[in-house]
């Protein structure tokens, strides 16, 4: 078998098996790293029942149970859609992790919040979209780009929507709202309302 003389970074141990992917094992202290030098672009599988699906430090499949789970390190970016509908609760996301797909996160309802490391660039367009119990997302990096939408259909934006409302109410002044609530327009902006009962220019709801 041929062998090659690189250490485990976690533990010092010497790694003599040649690898088949991107990564390898310790079979010392079970920490995954990558292998320099080795573009081989295989996948290689993390976890205990392979719950981790990664090829060339992207995260591609998610096949796990748990509901409690930490991305591995070596993970850069999270893929499209990779967590979506999951049962997933608490998510702890590596500081090697760059970016984040399109809908990763996008319907898992149980989720309630999430922190994102400071490393991450740039978070995809509706990454949390639907996560219906998530009130909190704490941004680590102060130069994080975000698609759109990233968490449309969340607590977090109702509670948003909520607070703005409020907000802009306590600008109106009483007899505008009176006014504007007489002549059937929207006493937020003042726009009419479309067949549906929605707003032509803010887009809310008519309240009856």
């Amino acid at each position: 078998m041929e062998s090659l003389d690189i250490r485990c970074p976690n533990c010092g141990a010497s790694i003599t098996e040649m690898p088949t992917s991107d990564f390898v094992k310790c079979t010392f202290c079970d920490a995954f790293f990558k292998i320099p030098g080795n573009k081989t672009g295989s996948a290689v599988t993390v976890g205990g029942k392979d719950d981790f699906v990664i090829k060339s430090s992207v995260l591609t499949e998610f096949n796990g149970a748990n509901t409690v789970i930490t991305v591995p390190q070596i993970v850069e970016k999270i893929a499209d859609g990779v967590f979506r509908g999951s049962g997933i609760t608490n998510v702890l996301l590596p500081g090697s992790l760059k970016e984040i797909g399109a809908y990763a996160f996008a319907d898992c309802q149980n989720l309630r919040s999430v922190v994102i490391p400071a490393s991450v660039r740039y978070v995809g367009n509706r990454a949390f979209w639907r996560c219906t119990n998530l009130s909190q997302i704490e941004f680590l990096g102060a130069n994080t780009e975000l698609g759109e939408g990233v968490v449309l259909g969340t607590e977090l934006y109702r509670n948003f929507l909520q607070s703005y409302d409020n907000e802009i109410k306590a600008q109106i002044e009483e007899d505008t709202l009176k006014t504007r609530k007489a002549y059937g327009l929207c006493p937020y902006c003042g726009n009419n309302y479309n067949i549906w009962g929605k707003c032509k220019g803010c887009g809310r709801k008519k309240n009856n």
